[in-house]
C-alpha cells in the first residue's frame, strides 16, 4: 500500500497535545509496513503540515487505545538503536490470541516429546568471529553467519545488512532481523569478495548485484517467536535439527535488548551477560548468532557468537569473541526476535 493512500491516515484528530487514533489507523498503518513511531512521525509530518505531537503523546495513545495488548508493546516502540537493532519485535497481528493458543499448544505437545542434553553446541563449526566495528550492522552479521554455516560458503554481511536496509523503511542506523531475512528469501546472498563490508560501510548499491543473488535464495525461513514460555525448547529443537523432520542442526539468528550489563568488566572480558536489573537503562539492542547452551556455577546459559571480533571477551568460558546469556534472557520481552533459514 502506498504511503499516502493510508486508509483514515488524515481523519487521525488531535485534542491538545493528544492524539485520537483509533483500531482502524493502527490497521491502516501496519498493513502499509508502518511498525515504528520514527516512521509514523514521519509520514504524518508529510500528510499533516499542521499535525505537532512527539514520541510521548504517539505512545500514550497507543497505550490507552490498546493498553497493555501484545500488539502495542511489539509493534509500536521508539527507535533508540545502540548497536544495530530497532526495538521492534516481527509483527504478528494476524494471528488471533485463540489461533495463537492452539498453536502454542501443539508446540507444546511436541516438545514434551524431546529430550535435550544438558549441554550442546555447534561453535566449533561455526564460520570465524568477524567485527561489525562501530556501525550497527549486525543484524547483518547474525543473518549471514547462520547462512554460511548451512551453505558452507562464505557469505557477505554487509550485503544482508543492505538487503534490510532497502526493506525497513527507516533512515536511521540499524535494521530489524525480519527485514534481513526477508530480504534473503526474496533476493538473496553474496559473497564477500562480491560486496565486501568496506562496500558495506562505503553504502555501495547492492541493487545491481540483486541477478547474481538469486543463487543463494533461502527458500522459506522460521520466526520462532511464538511463545515466551516455549522459546527455550523451540530454540534448542531449532538448535538440535529436531524441530521438523529432516531437519539439520542449524545456528539461529536473535536480537536482543541491551542494558548497562553488557557494559561490565564481566561482559567485556568473559562474555558473561547477566540478567539486567530494573534500575538499568535500556541502551537499545544487538543482532547475534545462537549456537548451542551450557551451564556455568549451576546457572544456564545460551552460548552466542557475537560480531565484535576476538578482541571482545578474550576470555569467555567458550572462546574469545563468544557470549554467555542466561537462559532466562530469551524467556520474556528481552528477546526481540529468532529466525532460522530453509532450504538454503
Amino acid at each position: 500500500m502506498p504511503v499516502n493512500k493510508l486508509t483514515g491516515l488524515t481523519a487521525i484528530s488531535q485534542v491538545g497535545n493528544e492524539l485520537k487514533l483509533t483500531q482502524a489507523h493502527i490497521a491502516s498503518l501496519k498493513e502499509a509496513g508502518i511498525v515504528s513511531l520514527m516512521q509514523l512521525q514521519e509520514i504524518l509530518s508529510v500528510e499533516r503540515h499542521d499535525f505537532s505531537f512527539s514520541y510521548s503523546n504517539v505512545s500514550r495513545a497507543l497505550t490507552t487505545l490498546c493498553g497493555d495488548s501484545l500488539t502495542a508493546r511489539t509493534v509500536f516502540m521508539p527507535i533508540q538503536p545502540l548497536t544495530g537493532v530497532s526495538p521492534v519485535a516481527c509483527e504478528k497481528s494476524a494471528t488471533t490470541h485463540d489461533e495463537r493458543r492452539r498453536l502454542e499448544d501443539r508446540l507444546e505437545k511436541a516438545m514434551k516429546k524431546i529430550t535435550f542434553p544438558s549441554e550442546f553446541s555447534l561453535g566449533n563449526d561455526m564460520p570465524d568471529v568477524l567485527d561489525q566495528g562501530n556501525f550497527g550492522a549486525c543484524t547483518g552479521f547474525a543473518t549471514a553467519t547462520t547462512l554460511e554455516y548451512l551453505k558452507s560458503d562464505n557469505t557477505s554481511p554487509g550485503f544482508a545488512y543492505r538487503g534490510g536496509k532497502l526493506l525497513d523503511g527507516l533512515r536511521c542506523e540499524g535494521s530489524f532481523l525480519r527485514c534481513c531475512y526477508q530480504f534473503l528469501h526474496e533476493y538473496g546472498a553474496v559473497d564477500t569478495s562480491t560486496y565486501s563490508y568496506q562496500d558495506c560501510l562505503d553504502d555501495r548499491d547492492i541493487t545491481p548485484l540483486l541477478p547474481k543473488a538469486k543463487k543463494c535464495r533461502a527458500q522459506n525461513y522460521i520466526d520462532l517467536k511464538v511463545s515466551s514460555h516455549l522459546m527455550p525448547d523451540l530454540l534448542k529443537a531449532t538448535l538440535t535439527g529436531t524441530l521438523l523432520p529432516k531437519m539439520s542442526p542449524r545456528p539461529v539468528s536473535v536480537s536482543v535488548a541491551t542494558y548497562d550489563c553488557w557494559n561490565t568488566y564481566s561482559a567485556q572480558c568473559y562474555g558473561l551477560i547477566r540478567m539486567p536489573l530494573s534500575s538499568e537503562t535500556r541502551r537499545g539492542g544487538h543482532a547475534l548468532t545462537l549456537v548451542g547452551w551450557t551451564s556455568v556455577d549451576h546457572v544456564k546459559y545460551w552460548i552466542l557468537q557475537n560480531s565484535w571480533s576476538e578482541r571482545w571477551a578474550t576470555q569467555s568460558p567458550v572462546k574469545p569473541g563468544y557470549a554467555l546469556i542466561p537462559e532466562k534472557y530469551f524467556s520474556g520481552e528481552l528477546l526481540w526476535e529468532a529466525f532460522v533459514p530453509l532450504d538454503v
